[in-house]
């Protein structure tokens, strides 16, 4: 059996006056709903000016050999990505299997069936580029094994409800953070090969025990739950490149499998980070700039 953590409690009037509007709304054809993109690129960029401090800053300090027009030309077109990822996380509520496939490909998932067929478990890293949580709901229609789809949960218990329905649809197994090692070691006992899921530039909640690493010139604490699970279980870590096409249709490759074995626990973490950096470089604009990513210091 599959692991099964708890489902976040939503509230009484969220499911009855919140969560109906929601799943209406991802029965909209996307023409339409990218209409409804392009309203709130202008709210959230033009009118309210949502961390537009935030990203500028994070886009300067990344980016110390472009200059303001540049800057700004990446930041314009975030804006735009960030609010198409909005209504794709909508859409994705009620999107189809055969719809979910032509617009999120796997280029190459016999990297993960092979593994299957030995029996084989593995952990994956992958970055906030591109569309993630398509990229999470695809991966159950393109490989046999559990899928451990890792997250932190949301202040918001409702919308906590709402993301948890949405990427367990098909069959993945959304697992909190706090629950991974439970979750592998249950999947172990029963001897189920399964893939753990990470997203490998989640900012820590505290600096104790995490990696640092040089990412876009700048100190950077890392989680080091990639490698660590990786070498505690014995396991390959594979990282998933993703790549926007064009406006709704993606492509994720496995790129790396690295052998943790015979690296150190600092190497495996410091390869990984290099294919995340390499990674946002060919498509700035599908990283999650809006994030707060640099507000830990080395001590």
């Amino acid at each position: 059996m599959p692991y099964k953590s708890d489902i976040p409690k939503p509230k009484q009037w969220f499911l009855i006056g919140v969560y109906p509007i929601f799943y209406l709304l991802s029965y909209l054809p996307f023409p339409v709903l990218y209409g409804l993109s392009n309203v709130i690129y202008i709210l959230l960029y033009r009118l309210i000016g949502y961390r537009k401090s935030v990203v500028r800053g994070n886009l300067t300090r990344s980016f110390p050999d472009k200059n303001p027009k540049e800057i700004l030309e990446i930041e314009r077109k975030y804006y735009k990505h960030l609010a198409d990822l909005f209504v794709e996380i909508i859409k994705a509520i009620t999107i189809s299997k055969n719809e979910l496939n032509k617009r999120m490909v796997y280029e190459n998932p016999e990297v993960l069936q092979e593994l299957k067929k030995m029996n084989q478990s593995c952990v994956v890293v992958l970055t906030h580029s591109a569309n993630w949580e398509w990229i999470a709901l695809a991966s159950q229609l393109n490989v046999e094994q559990d899928v451990l789809i890792t997250y932190k949960t949301l202040s918001d218990s409702n919308f906590d409800y709402l993301m948890y329905k949405m990427r367990s649809r098909f069959a993945g197994t959304p697992v909190h953070m706090n629950e991974t090692l439970r979750a592998i070691s249950t999947l172990n006992k029963n001897n189920e090969p399964f893939i753990v899921a990470l997203i490998g530039d989640q900012s820590p909640s505290n600096i104790n025990g995490v990696h640092w690493e040089t990412f876009f010139g700048q100190d950077t604490a890392f989680l080091n739950g990639p490698s660590k699970i990786a070498k505690k279980y014995k396991l390959p870590l594979i990282y998933l490149e993703q790549e926007k096409v064009k406006r709704g249709f993606y492509r994720a490759r496995f790129t790396k499998v690295l052998d943790v074995e015979s690296l150190s626990h600092e190497g495996a973490m410091s390869t990984c980070i290099k294919l995340m950096q390499e990674e946002i470089e060919k498509q700035p604009h599908t990283w999650l700039w809006s994030h707060k990513r640099w507000k830990h210091k080395r001590q």
